[in-house]
């Protein structure tokens, strides 16, 4: 289980590692990039139970598309940082758990 403290909603992946300039020209650009988006609420969704986590799907679709929209262009803008090809229909999730740990432990 994933601890309270640790919940967030998952709107885009970086894939590779970033360095510390990199991360903060993302910060910097974020906040130009986020700054007109109005607040939204989100709603808690389906429950997808995986081989390797169990994750929930976050709402409204637009406001998230949204905001993963602004991400992506943020991303963009970094040098170095390289997305993967955008998703056909974005949704954003909430992992609860992983079972990774638990694979291992019946592997060995």
């Amino acid at each position: 289980m994933i601890p309270e403290e640790g919940l967030h909603a998952t709107v885009q992946g970086i894939h590779d590692a970033i360095d510390d300039s990199q991360l903060d020209k993302l910060r910097a650009t974020l906040r130009d990039e986020l700054a007109g988006i109005d607040p939204f609420q989100v709603q808690l969704g389906l429950v997808w139970p995986g081989v390797t986590a169990v994750t929930v799907a976050v709402y409204p679709e637009d406001g998230t598309a949204e905001l993963n929209g602004c991400v992506r262009t943020a991303m963009g803008k970094v040098p170095g940082i390289t997305l993967r090809a955008p998703e056909l229909r974005f949704w954003a999730y909430s992992s609860l758990a992983y079972v990774l740990a638990e694979l291992r432990i019946l592997a060995q």
